[in-house]
């Protein structure tokens, strides 16, 4: 099973280890504001990402994740390319679960972790240092999260209709709040 993940992280980075130009909008200094779905925008939200060097960014991201206030912080590894498409490595703290049974109280929970994943940045031909980042998350879940949710399942009288994905995707559209060009 490690051996999948070990293969996952290491692949695209030889792949782009010969690759020495870069797109704006992975460039030092400059701030992007994002809206989006996902983990990285706090559910349904925001994400503010900073370059702080050449292809590597810090972000936080805050949005509505159904039950409340969903929010993460991270950054992001982005490989350099010659291409208009860059792939990137992605880690953050904060929610990656929420469980929310309407009326019962003990049934809603928001649940904090680690997620980690893959994902590309989809630049814009037209318009410089916009772009679309989507990807997919694994997130790893809290032992309150499983209890709870095994709770959920062994209680008669509700009926959980499918399980939740043990992987995440998020997407989000993203412009230049600020640049150094």
């Amino acid at each position: 099973m490690k051996t999948k993940y070990i293969l996952l992280f290491t692949i695209p980075i030889l792949f782009s280890l010969n690759s020495k130009a870069q797109n704006l909008s992975s460039t030092q200094g400059n701030t992007s504001l994002g809206i989006g779905v996902g983990l990285p925008y706090g559910g349904i939200g925001l994400k503010i990402n900073h370059n702080i060097k050449d292809h590597l960014s810090l972000f936080g991201g805050l949005g509505y994740n159904t039950l409340g206030l969903g929010a993460n912080f991270g950054m992001n590894y982005i490989f350099p390319t010659e291409k208009t498409t860059e792939f990137f490595l992605t880690a953050m703290l904060g929610y990656n679960a929420v469980i929310n049974i309407e009326n019962i109280p003990e049934y809603q929970n928001t649940y904090y972790g680690l997620s980690i994943g893959p994902g590309i940045k989809l630049n814009s031909r037209r318009y410089e240092e916009r772009y679309w980042d989507l990807g997919l998350l694994l997130p790893f879940r809290s032992s309150n999260y499983r209890n709870d949710l095994e709770a959920l399942e062994n209680n008669p009288n509700i009926t959980i209709e499918s399980k939740p994905f043990p992987v995440q995707i998020f997407v989000g559209y993203n412009i230049p709040i600020s640049s150094r060009k």
